[in-house]
């Protein structure tokens, strides 16, 4: 049996209440995910930073995502993970 590690994300609403919620990523044994590379994928094109009262807050534009997003996995299947598998 194998063990899945799971990921624990803090999140504060603008009234300051907090929770706490656990979450179990995909699992991709010997890949990390890259997700943060979505942000270059998109460019300014299709992506958008601001602030909403104090979160930082990014706004994809999802028809621009799955265009770009497409293109940058036919060049290379395993551009948004690392790790040899």
């Amino acid at each position: 049996m194998t063990t899945q590690t799971t990921s624990e994300y803090t999140t504060t609403h603008a009234q300051e209440r907090t929770f706490t919620k656990t979450y179990l990523p995909h699992g991709f044994r010997g890949f990390a995910q890259r997700y943060d590379r979505v942000q270059e994928t998109l460019g300014d094109e299709g992506l958008r930073l601001g602030v909403i009262g104090k979160a930082q807050v990014r706004l994809l534009d999802c028809g621009i995502l799955f265009e770009k997003a497409l293109a940058a996995l036919r060049r290379n299947p395993l551009h948004y993970v690392d790790g040899s598998g």
